[in-house]
């Protein structure tokens, strides 16, 4: 049977940042996730991006994860746009108005979940699911899909909206669905996205773009669910006409900042789209 101060379940970028930081804080923490991340390749390219604050950056740069990011791919932005339809009149502020370089960066989830995960070393890792949790008088005794046994005194689940440490431990989940999917791909545009990132509030959802380093933005488009299939499977000029289209609207109703047309550079890919809220976020020694 092996031993852990803390165990957190989860290995996404939240799980392994978790486990980073109480290891950092002097805490013997392990990690159980069964399906650790490839390791990542330069031509990885990852639909699903994350946009990092100022203060994420120094909680990821204190892990000692955020140069490796940097030397790899992230892109930084100056500047946000936020405008609805119909109208013209757009919300506009830049990093310079807070005394600094940029509001933040773009940086794909898959990246940043690999260059944690490479910060971890490879002791107290555990490649397995859990599979039940026993409280005893002195902590938890945890037992894995692989037959592994552990004695903890904290269990943290960080695994995802069907977590099965939320399941374990008896702790009840609300929520619905939003019966809207979000539509994800990279675009290029007609002119250069100038390190700002937009979104505008349209009638069935709202569309961000969010600026990437090469050149690209990568875009979440918000909308009901046999749209966003519909818009998944059409022609990609047809596509990219719509997309076009749903961004300035009108030529009164766009900000003076145009990308011009919007051409798809990329697979798509969607996702639903949901709101879900645990009914507790600590039950003795677990922890959500």
């Amino acid at each position: 049977m092996h031993r852990h101060a803390v165990v957190v379940v989860g290995g996404g970028m939240v799980g392994i940042a978790t486990v980073l930081a109480l290891r950092h804080a002097g805490i013997e923490t392990a990690l159980v996730e069964p399906s650790p991340p490839a390791a990542w390749q330069q031509d990885d390219i990852d639909l699903r991006v994350s946009a990092i604050s100022p203060a994420s950056e120094n909680l990821i740069r204190a892990l000692g994860a955020w140069e490796h990011i940097l030397r790899r791919r992230a892109s930084p932005f100056e500047q946000m746009q936020v405008w609805e339809q119909p109208g013209r009149e757009c919300l506009s502020f830049s990093s310079a108005e807070f005394a600094s370089h940029r509001l933040g960066h773009i940086i794909e989830n898959n990246l940043l979940t690999a260059a944690l995960w490479e910060r971890l070393g490879g002791a107290g890792i555990y490649a397995s699911s859990l599979e039940s949790v026993d409280e005893v008088e002195d902590g938890l005794w945890l037992q894995l899909a692989d037959g592994s046994e552990i004695k903890t005194s904290l269990l943290i689940g960080a695994d995802g909206v069907g977590s099965r440490v939320r399941s374990l431990a008896g702790i009840a989940m609300s929520g619905s669905s939003y019966g809207q999917r979000g539509l994800v791909c990279h675009v290029r545009s007609e002119h250069e996205h100038g390190r700002v990132a937009r979104q505008r509030f349209l009638p069935d959802g709202p569309l961000a773009l969010l600026p990437l380093s090469d050149g690209r933005c990568s875009i979440v488009w918000s909308l009901p669910e046999r749209e966003a299939q519909r818009l998944e499977s059409v022609a990609v000029d047809e596509f990219s006409a719509e997309l076009t289209a749903a961004l300035h609207g009108a030529a009164d109703q766009a900000p003076d900042s145009d990308l011009g047309a919007l051409q798809v550079d990329s697979p798509r890919a969607s996702f639903p789209l949901a709101h879900r809220h645990a009914q507790c976020y600590r039950k003795g020694r677990v922890v959500l």
